[in-house]
């Protein structure tokens, strides 16, 4: 799968899945996990998608940087 491809899933999956914030009714707030999803979407590409990696990963995000 190509890298973008591949982040705009990542960035479906966190819009409409993970909204770890409870943002997706709010349209204006469409790109907030886009920084996300492209960081994740890199480390799924490097690592061939370490599962422990992208677990620690989403967990950073949810409970330590947000």
């Amino acid at each position: 799968m190509e890298t973008f491809a591949l982040t705009n899933l990542v960035r479906k999956m966190f819009w409409e899945n993970w909204d770890i914030i409870g943002v997706n009714d709010v349209p204006s707030a469409i790109d907030e996990y886009d920084s996300y999803a492209d960081e994740m979407a890199e480390k799924m590409i490097s690592s061939s998608v370490d599962e422990s990696l992208v677990r620690e990963y989403l967990y950073w995000v949810a409970f330590e940087h947000m």
